[in-house]
Protein backbone atom coordinates (compact mmCIF):
# COMPACT_ATOMS: atom_id res chain seq x y z
CA UNK A 1 0.00 0.00 0.00
CA UNK A 2 1.31 3.44 -0.85
CA UNK A 3 2.14 5.80 1.97
CA UNK A 4 -0.24 8.77 2.24
CA UNK A 5 1.49 11.91 1.08
CA UNK A 6 1.14 15.67 1.23
CA UNK A 7 3.20 18.53 -0.09
CA UNK A 8 6.30 19.65 1.84
CA UNK A 9 4.65 22.88 2.93
CA UNK A 10 1.43 21.09 3.84
CA UNK A 11 3.31 18.57 5.98
CA UNK A 12 4.27 21.14 8.59
CA UNK A 13 0.86 22.76 8.31
CA UNK A 14 -0.77 19.39 8.92
CA UNK A 15 1.30 18.89 12.07
CA UNK A 16 0.53 22.32 13.47
CA UNK A 17 -3.16 22.11 12.57
CA UNK A 18 -3.55 18.72 14.25
CA UNK A 19 -1.78 20.02 17.34
CA UNK A 20 -4.38 22.78 17.62
CA UNK A 21 -7.11 20.18 18.16
CA UNK A 22 -4.84 18.21 20.51
CA UNK A 23 -4.28 21.20 22.80
CA UNK A 24 -7.56 20.95 24.68
CA UNK A 25 -11.29 21.34 24.90
CA UNK A 26 -13.51 23.65 22.93
CA UNK A 27 -14.19 26.97 24.63
CA UNK A 28 -17.98 27.16 24.64
CA UNK A 29 -20.27 29.61 26.37
CA UNK A 30 -23.18 27.61 27.80
CA UNK A 31 -25.69 30.44 27.34
CA UNK A 32 -24.68 30.85 23.71
CA UNK A 33 -25.27 27.16 23.02
CA UNK A 34 -28.68 27.26 24.71
CA UNK A 35 -29.61 30.34 22.67
CA UNK A 36 -28.58 28.69 19.41
CA UNK A 37 -29.94 25.25 20.30
CA UNK A 38 -33.01 25.60 22.56
CA UNK A 39 -35.10 22.62 23.64
CA UNK A 40 -37.54 22.94 20.73
CA UNK A 41 -34.66 22.75 18.23
CA UNK A 42 -33.43 19.55 19.84
CA UNK A 43 -36.94 18.10 19.68
CA UNK A 44 -37.23 19.11 16.02
CA UNK A 45 -33.94 17.39 15.20
CA UNK A 46 -35.13 14.19 16.86
CA UNK A 47 -38.41 14.29 14.93
CA UNK A 48 -37.28 15.58 11.53
CA UNK A 49 -33.59 14.68 11.34
CA UNK A 50 -32.76 18.22 10.22
CA UNK A 51 -32.85 21.72 11.71
CA UNK A 52 -31.76 25.19 10.64
CA UNK A 53 -29.67 27.22 13.08
CA UNK A 54 -29.51 30.91 12.25
CA UNK A 55 -26.17 32.64 12.73
CA UNK A 56 -24.28 29.63 14.04
CA UNK A 57 -20.99 31.31 13.14
CA UNK A 58 -20.24 35.02 12.91
CA UNK A 59 -19.07 37.14 9.97
CA UNK A 60 -15.38 36.72 10.86
CA UNK A 61 -15.76 32.93 10.81
CA UNK A 62 -17.54 33.12 7.45
CA UNK A 63 -14.67 35.14 5.98
CA UNK A 64 -12.12 32.71 7.39
CA UNK A 65 -13.96 29.74 5.88
CA UNK A 66 -14.39 31.50 2.53
CA UNK A 67 -10.64 32.10 2.40
CA UNK A 68 -9.95 28.47 3.37
CA UNK A 69 -12.37 27.27 0.70
CA UNK A 70 -10.83 29.40 -2.04
CA UNK A 71 -7.32 28.33 -1.04
CA UNK A 72 -8.33 24.67 -1.20
CA UNK A 73 -10.08 25.06 -4.55
CA UNK A 74 -7.18 26.99 -6.07
CA UNK A 75 -4.84 24.05 -5.43
CA UNK A 76 -2.53 22.31 -5.68
CA UNK A 77 -4.00 19.64 -3.43
CA UNK A 78 -2.36 19.58 0.00
CA UNK A 79 -3.39 16.03 0.86
CA UNK A 80 -3.45 12.72 -1.00
CA UNK A 81 -4.97 9.36 -0.14
CA UNK A 82 -3.04 6.12 0.18
CA UNK A 83 -3.91 5.36 -3.47
CA UNK A 84 -2.53 8.74 -4.58
CA UNK A 85 -5.89 10.38 -5.13
CA UNK A 86 -5.85 14.12 -4.33
CA UNK A 87 -8.17 15.27 -1.54
CA UNK A 88 -8.64 18.97 -2.29
CA UNK A 89 -12.06 19.39 -0.70
CA UNK A 90 -11.82 17.54 2.62
CA UNK A 91 -9.76 17.39 5.82
CA UNK A 92 -9.10 21.14 5.69
CA UNK A 93 -8.59 21.13 9.46
CA UNK A 94 -5.48 18.97 8.99
CA UNK A 95 -3.67 21.49 6.79
CA UNK A 96 -5.13 24.87 7.80
CA UNK A 97 -4.51 25.74 11.47
CA UNK A 98 -7.02 28.61 11.32
CA UNK A 99 -9.78 26.14 10.48
CA UNK A 100 -8.73 23.87 13.36
CA UNK A 101 -8.76 26.89 15.70
CA UNK A 102 -12.25 27.77 14.52
CA UNK A 103 -13.52 24.30 15.38
CA UNK A 104 -12.45 24.94 18.98
CA UNK A 105 -13.68 28.54 19.11
CA UNK A 106 -17.06 28.31 17.38
CA UNK A 107 -20.06 26.45 18.87
CA UNK A 108 -20.05 23.83 16.09
CA UNK A 109 -18.75 20.94 18.20
CA UNK A 110 -21.01 21.88 21.10
CA UNK A 111 -24.09 21.77 18.88
CA UNK A 112 -23.02 18.41 17.46
CA UNK A 113 -22.38 17.04 20.94
CA UNK A 114 -25.72 18.22 22.28
CA UNK A 115 -27.63 16.58 19.43
CA UNK A 116 -25.58 13.37 19.62
CA UNK A 117 -25.89 13.20 23.40
CA UNK A 118 -22.19 13.36 24.13
CA UNK A 119 -19.85 15.82 25.82
CA UNK A 120 -17.01 14.64 23.57
CA UNK A 121 -18.13 14.47 19.93
CA UNK A 122 -15.57 13.07 17.52
CA UNK A 123 -14.74 14.90 14.28
CA UNK A 124 -15.03 12.44 11.40
CA UNK A 125 -13.93 14.85 8.68
CA UNK A 126 -14.68 18.27 7.24
CA UNK A 127 -15.50 19.14 3.64
CA UNK A 128 -16.19 22.09 1.37
CA UNK A 129 -18.89 22.33 -1.28
CA UNK A 130 -18.95 24.79 -4.16
CA UNK A 131 -21.61 25.19 -6.83
CA UNK A 132 -20.48 27.68 -9.45
CA UNK A 133 -23.15 30.04 -10.77
CA UNK A 134 -24.89 28.69 -13.85
CA UNK A 135 -22.46 25.78 -14.28
CA UNK A 136 -23.19 23.39 -11.44
CA UNK A 137 -25.17 20.16 -11.44
CA UNK A 138 -27.90 18.93 -9.15
CA UNK A 139 -26.85 16.82 -6.18
CA UNK A 140 -28.88 13.59 -6.32
CA UNK A 141 -31.01 12.39 -3.42
CA UNK A 142 -28.97 10.40 -0.91
CA UNK A 143 -28.20 9.65 2.71
CA UNK A 144 -24.72 10.26 4.11
CA UNK A 145 -24.52 7.12 6.24
CA UNK A 146 -24.28 4.48 3.46
CA UNK A 147 -21.17 6.18 2.06
CA UNK A 148 -19.36 6.15 5.38
CA UNK A 149 -17.42 3.15 6.73
CA UNK A 150 -18.92 3.56 10.19
CA UNK A 151 -21.91 2.48 12.25
CA UNK A 152 -23.59 4.41 15.04
CA UNK A 153 -25.00 7.89 15.39
CA UNK A 154 -23.55 10.66 13.23
CA UNK A 155 -24.54 14.04 11.83
CA UNK A 156 -23.43 16.86 9.57
CA UNK A 157 -23.24 20.58 10.34
CA UNK A 158 -23.48 22.38 6.95
CA UNK A 159 -22.61 26.09 7.12
CA UNK A 160 -23.60 28.48 4.33
CA UNK A 161 -20.79 30.79 3.21
CA UNK A 162 -22.96 32.60 0.65
CA UNK A 163 -26.66 33.45 0.46
CA UNK A 164 -28.58 30.30 -0.50
CA UNK A 165 -32.08 30.03 -1.93
CA UNK A 166 -33.97 27.59 -4.15
CA UNK A 167 -32.50 28.93 -7.39
CA UNK A 168 -29.04 28.97 -5.83
CA UNK A 169 -28.95 25.26 -5.02
CA UNK A 170 -30.61 25.03 -1.61
CA UNK A 171 -30.36 21.68 0.13
CA UNK A 172 -33.73 19.86 0.27
CA UNK A 173 -34.66 17.26 2.88
CA UNK A 174 -37.27 14.57 3.48
CA UNK A 175 -38.13 15.24 7.14
CA UNK A 176 -38.28 12.19 9.38
CA UNK A 177 -36.54 9.91 6.89
CA UNK A 178 -33.90 9.03 9.50
CA UNK A 179 -36.28 7.60 12.07
CA UNK A 180 -36.93 4.10 10.73
CA UNK A 181 -33.21 3.27 10.58
CA UNK A 182 -33.34 2.15 6.93
CA UNK A 183 -30.20 2.68 4.84
CA UNK A 184 -30.65 3.03 1.09
CA UNK A 185 -28.25 2.14 -1.69
CA UNK A 186 -25.82 5.01 -2.24
CA UNK A 187 -26.30 7.14 -5.31
CA UNK A 188 -23.36 7.38 -7.69
CA UNK A 189 -22.41 11.04 -7.75
CA UNK A 190 -19.83 10.00 -10.32
CA UNK A 191 -19.27 6.77 -12.22
CA UNK A 192 -18.62 4.52 -9.25
CA UNK A 193 -20.25 1.24 -10.22
CA UNK A 194 -19.25 -0.54 -7.03
CA UNK A 195 -22.33 0.91 -5.31
CA UNK A 196 -24.57 -1.20 -7.55
CA UNK A 197 -23.39 -4.31 -5.71
CA UNK A 198 -24.30 -2.95 -2.28
CA UNK A 199 -27.12 -5.00 -0.79
CA UNK A 200 -29.40 -2.13 0.16
CA UNK A 201 -32.81 -1.10 -1.19
CA UNK A 202 -32.98 1.72 -3.75
CA UNK A 203 -34.16 5.15 -2.73
CA UNK A 204 -37.86 5.90 -3.19
CA UNK A 205 -38.84 8.31 -5.97
CA UNK A 206 -38.61 11.55 -4.05
CA UNK A 207 -39.13 13.66 -7.16
CA UNK A 208 -42.71 12.29 -7.27
CA UNK A 209 -43.49 13.75 -3.83
CA UNK A 210 -45.46 17.00 -3.55
CA UNK A 211 -43.28 20.01 -2.69
CA UNK A 212 -44.89 20.36 0.74
CA UNK A 213 -43.51 16.93 1.72
CA UNK A 214 -39.98 18.29 1.46
CA UNK A 215 -38.19 21.03 3.37
CA UNK A 216 -35.61 23.60 2.43
CA UNK A 217 -34.43 26.89 3.87
CA UNK A 218 -33.26 30.21 2.49
CA UNK A 219 -29.95 30.86 4.23
CA UNK A 220 -27.71 33.80 4.99
CA UNK A 221 -23.94 33.39 5.38
CA UNK A 222 -23.25 31.89 8.80
CA UNK A 223 -26.57 30.02 8.99
CA UNK A 224 -26.28 26.26 9.39
CA UNK A 225 -28.24 23.14 8.53
CA UNK A 226 -27.72 20.19 10.86
CA UNK A 227 -28.88 16.83 9.56
CA UNK A 228 -28.71 13.23 10.74
CA UNK A 229 -26.56 10.86 8.70
CA UNK A 230 -29.68 8.87 7.67
CA UNK A 231 -31.78 11.88 6.61
CA UNK A 232 -32.43 11.83 2.86
CA UNK A 233 -31.37 15.04 1.13
CA UNK A 234 -30.28 16.49 -2.20
CA UNK A 235 -29.83 19.87 -3.87
CA UNK A 236 -30.60 21.54 -7.15
CA UNK A 237 -28.05 23.29 -9.37
CA UNK A 238 -26.99 26.86 -8.74
CA UNK A 239 -28.78 28.83 -11.45
CA UNK A 240 -28.11 32.22 -9.86
CA UNK A 241 -26.01 34.36 -12.20
CA UNK A 242 -22.82 35.71 -10.68
CA UNK A 243 -23.24 34.19 -7.21
CA UNK A 244 -21.42 31.07 -6.02
CA UNK A 245 -22.90 28.68 -3.49
CA UNK A 246 -20.11 27.74 -1.11
CA UNK A 247 -20.52 25.78 2.11
CA UNK A 248 -18.35 24.25 4.81
CA UNK A 249 -19.49 20.99 6.40
CA UNK A 250 -18.24 19.10 9.42
CA UNK A 251 -19.17 15.46 10.09
CA UNK A 252 -19.47 14.36 13.73
CA UNK A 253 -19.66 10.97 15.46
CA UNK A 254 -21.41 9.92 18.65
CA UNK A 255 -20.04 7.70 21.37
CA UNK A 256 -21.38 4.53 19.70
CA UNK A 257 -19.58 5.05 16.37
CA UNK A 258 -17.59 2.05 15.16
CA UNK A 259 -15.31 1.41 12.17
CA UNK A 260 -17.14 -0.82 9.65
CA UNK A 261 -15.32 -0.69 6.29
CA UNK A 262 -17.03 -2.17 3.24
CA UNK A 263 -16.13 -2.94 -0.37
CA UNK A 264 -16.51 0.70 -1.40
CA UNK A 265 -14.93 2.99 1.13
CA UNK A 266 -13.72 6.54 1.58
CA UNK A 267 -10.29 7.96 0.90
CA UNK A 268 -8.33 9.15 3.92
CA UNK A 269 -5.06 11.13 4.05
CA UNK A 270 -3.61 8.96 6.81
CA UNK A 271 -3.78 5.23 7.54
CA UNK A 272 -6.89 4.29 9.52
CA UNK A 273 -5.31 2.24 12.26
CA UNK A 274 -8.58 0.93 13.64
CA UNK A 275 -9.82 -2.64 13.50
CA UNK A 276 -13.33 -3.36 12.18
CA UNK A 277 -15.84 -3.04 15.00
CA UNK A 278 -13.61 -0.80 17.12
CA UNK A 279 -14.32 2.82 18.08
CA UNK A 280 -12.68 5.44 15.87
CA UNK A 281 -9.73 7.17 17.46
CA UNK A 282 -6.34 8.68 16.74
CA UNK A 283 -5.09 11.86 15.08
CA UNK A 284 -7.37 11.47 12.08
CA UNK A 285 -10.57 11.40 14.20
CA UNK A 286 -10.04 13.82 17.10
CA UNK A 287 -12.37 13.94 20.05
CA UNK A 288 -13.30 17.49 21.02
CA UNK A 289 -14.35 17.75 24.64
CA UNK A 290 -16.99 20.36 25.34
CA UNK A 291 -16.02 22.63 28.21
CA UNK A 292 -19.57 23.75 29.01
CA UNK A 293 -22.48 21.64 30.21
CA UNK A 294 -24.75 21.06 27.21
Amino acid sequence: MKTPRWTRSAGSARTSAASVIDRGAAAVDDRAVMRILPADARAAFAADGVICLRGLVDADAVELLRAATEAALAGPAALFSASGRPLPDSFLWLTQPAVAELLLRAPIAAVAGALLGTAAPRLFYDQIFAKDPGRSLATPWHQDAPYWPISGEALTVWIALDPVDHEGGAVRYLPGSHRDGVLYRPTSHQDRGAWEAVDLPPLPDLDALPPEALREWTLAPGDALVHHARTIHGAGPNTRAGRPRRAYATRWLGDDARWTPGPETMDFPLPVEVRPGDPLRGTLFPEISIAAEI
